[in-house]
């Protein structure tokens, strides 16, 4: 006689692969969550420091353009752009808040580098001033360099780095 195999005590059952699948999906979904966030953090970081070397980039520019050539240190809104020859920087001035086009930027895709230089005004002491004031005089060898280098959705996020330059 053919023995009947025993159904009821070989292999596993169906609830048991679903427990086993319910643990599992409960340790590699908090596991890939954590994978996510780190990618996440990292693009961000990486853009970040993109950005701040974007911006130190423009600084640089900005020496070079000054010791160069005091008087095209004027104040307003500017972008920075290659001579025709592709040597130097050039300041362009920005026109009626109008951004220039991408192709003039030397920026990654999706990165905007925008300069905003201003006047300062000096006390009798000496301190440095943003307004004018009946007790303060136009500092006209100093000027406050503003770089703003924005990214991300509606350019939400940026670096903005400020120095004064003077001409001594």
């Amino acid at each position: 006689m053919i023995a009947r195999p025993d159904f009821e005590s070989s292999g596993y059952t169906l609830v048991e692969l679903l427990v086993v699948l319910a643990l599992l999906a409960s340790v590699f979904i908090p596991i890939y969550s954590l994978y996510q966030s780190t990618l996440s953090v990292e693009f961000t970081a990486i853009d970040q420091s993109q950005a701040g070397a974007y911006a130190q980039d423009a600084l640089e520019a900005i020496y070079a353009i000054y010791k160069d050539d005091w008087s095209v240190i004027a104040d307003g809104s500017y972008y920075l752009a290659l001579n025709q020859g592709g040597q130097y920087w050039e300041l362009e001035k920005v026109v009626d808040d109008q951004a220039p086009s991408v192709d003039v930027l030397p920026l990654r895709k999706g990165f905007f580098r925008q300069i905003l230089i201003r006047s300062v005004w000096r006390d009798a002491e000496g301190r440095i001033y943003l307004e004018d004031a009946d007790d303060r005089l136009p500092d006209n060898l100093t000027k406050l360099v503003t770089v703003t280098v924005s990214w991300g959705a509606n350019k939400s996020k940026q670096v903005v780095l400020n120095t004064y330059i003077s001409e001594i």
